[in-house]
């Protein structure tokens, strides 16, 4: 998978194509478990299969980091998202058929992340009203205590960070004090999504006790 020459893809649903798979790229295929390459000139993107092809136009990543108010990424293999990257940001990837970004077709909880094409993504943008701006704060014994001030004394991690907000605004909305534009459900996915992050990062490599 070091040959830059081929995108590769590996389908999680039967007959799902690639989003940018044109139809007349030349492609391989190689079953699960299984060594060598075949032809495959009529793909069926088999999920026991892996499969690379090689895009008639050249795509044209540019861009990694932040600029402005998006922030772009590359994945460097198929399906890997930007650790920022949240639930319900709005996201696009760049089109070389239009030279253009067009919105991913998918739902914002979700985008497939295909291998080696320039994305950016940036927080939706919420309207708040009245006092519901004050949903990560909370009065103890006549203090203010902040979500960020918590987060920040104990030195959590931006996994750990997002999982705390998300059960934080999970309480909030049940004592009336919610962030507008997101739901229990919304924040529960968010902490499986960041919890399996954490569960992968504090899993001992084999061999370790």
């Amino acid at each position: 998978m070091t040959d830059s020459d081929w995108v590769y893809y590996a389908p999680v649903v039967d007959g799902v194509e690639p989003e940018d798979y044109r139809g007349d790229e030349s492609v391989q295929f190689q079953p699960d478990g299984l060594n060598g390459w075949s032809t495959a000139p009529n793909p069926s993107w088999s999920s026991d299969c892996t499969y690379r092809y090689k895009p008639t136009q050249p795509t044209k990543p540019e861009l990694t980091g932040y600029a402005g108010d998006w922030n772009y990424h590359i994945p460097n293999a198929p399906g890997q998202a930007p650790e920022q990257w949240e639930f319900g940001c709005t996201t696009e990837r760049f089109s070389d058929d239009f030279g253009l970004y067009l919105p991913c077709n998918f739902k914002e909880s979700w985008v497939s992340w295909p291998f080696n094409t320039q994305h950016r993504w940036k927080q939706p943008i919420t309207k708040l009203t009245g006092g519901s701006s004050d949903y990560y704060k909370l009065q103890i014994g006549g203090q203010t205590v902040e979500c960020q001030d918590i987060i920040e004394a104990l030195n959590m991690t931006f996994s750990e960070g997002n999982v705390f907000k998300a059960v934080w605004r999970i309480a909030a909305e049940r004592q009336g004090n919610g962030k507008p534009g997101t739901t229990a459900l919304y924040d529960s996915e968010k902490i499986v999504f960041f919890g399996e992050k954490l569960v992968a990062k504090n899993t001992p490599d084999e061999g370790e006790e």
